[in-house]
């Protein structure tokens, strides 16, 4: 099985639950400062990408974790990834975790000042993530207490 957390950047909240799910940042508090940096450089990097896989990590159960930045069309990449699994007889199951309603509004700021490497852009992303990690937090605890003996009840 294979998990894609998804959302308009595949950089912010996406990612942010991705790293959530495979232990690199921790359940009960927030991640070292030099981690948050380093999610800051890869949004730096690889936010505007549109519908490039990140590799994440494996999770306890080895289920491959993946991020995936996919502008307004996530519902239309769910369906793609499904239906190119089906053409060509994948039959490993992919669960598609929408991180959309996580990300808000600032990631939009800090993607058009993108360019912008600078004391200004890195206080707007630490605000960021010090106001969405509790929310990302909260629905990862959420999707896990769902089905405590897999990764199903996060689909």
């Amino acid at each position: 099985m294979r998990i894609i957390y998804y959302s308009h950047w595949g950089t912010y909240a996406a990612y942010t639950m991705a790293a959530l799910h495979t232990g690199l940042y921790p359940e009960d508090r927030l991640p070292p400062d030099d981690w948050i940096w380093a999610q800051h450089e890869l949004c730096l990097r690889y936010g505007e990408q549109t519908g490039n896989l990140i590799y994440t990590g494996m999770d306890e159960q080895f289920t491959e974790i993946y991020t995936l930045g996919c502008r307004r069309h996530g519902e239309m990449i769910v369906r793609a990834i499904q239906h190119i699994s089906d053409i060509f007889e994948v039959h490993e199951t992919v669960h598609m975790i929408s991180a959309e309603s996580l990300d808000g509004m600032l990631p939009v700021l800090l993607q058009k000042l993108n360019s912008r490497d600078n004391s200004f852009t890195k206080m707007l992303f630490k605000d960021w993530f010090y106001r969405s990690y509790p929310k990302c937090q909260h629905a990862f605890q959420n999707g896990k207490l769902c089905n405590p003996e897999g990764n199903q009840g996060f689909s």
